[in-house]
């Protein structure tokens, strides 16, 4: 009989980074809320959104001062290593290339059917404050080049 214990520990890709395979595994949704936790910014902003501003919540400006802080935590979090402080610190000294190929190939691998479909269905359980959120979230980095739009997968060039 399958079981969870089939799949547990296997990435669903790798990208290369430096010569090593990095295994990608995704962002389960516990550590979906981990992240939003850690940066209360993104749940103030909601909090104290103004319904006129819902689709456009989050600007570039606001990712621009954001990102830095998150992405290295979104990084370990897509690898496997969700709070690890050490990975943080190492994914926050790849350069910049590296680190957008693994947030798309991370992305890809957290909403493998994009992101739309995945707030459809949070809908459909009666969180649309959340979903709403992602929707903003996702519009703001794609605003400021730092993610491609998820409904439509990147072409990759993962191993």
């Amino acid at each position: 009989m399958v079981s969870f214990t089939d799949v547990a520990g296997v990435a669903q890709k790798h990208v290369t980074v430096r010569g090593v395979l990095i295994p990608i595994f995704g962002i389960s949704i516990r550590g979906v809320v981990m992240l939003f936790n850690r940066f209360p910014e993104i749940r103030e902003k909601w909090a104290n959104r103004d319904e006129d501003e819902e689709a456009n919540l989050f600007t570039g400006e606001d990712l621009q001062d954001l990102a830095p802080r998150a992405v290295s935590a979104i990084l370990a979090a897509g690898i496997g290593h969700p709070g690890d402080p050490e990975q943080e610190e190492i994914a926050d000294g790849l350069g910049a290339g590296e680190q957008a190929e693994l947030l798309m190939e991370i992305l890809e691998a957290t909403f493998p059917r994009g992101l739309a479909p995945f707030v459809d269905k949070l809908r459909a359980l009666g969180y649309s404050e959340v979903a709403n959120l992602l929707t903003s979230f996702q519009s703001a980095l794609q605003g400021i080049g730092k993610v491609p739009d998820t409904d439509s997968p990147p072409q990759s060039n993962a191993a």
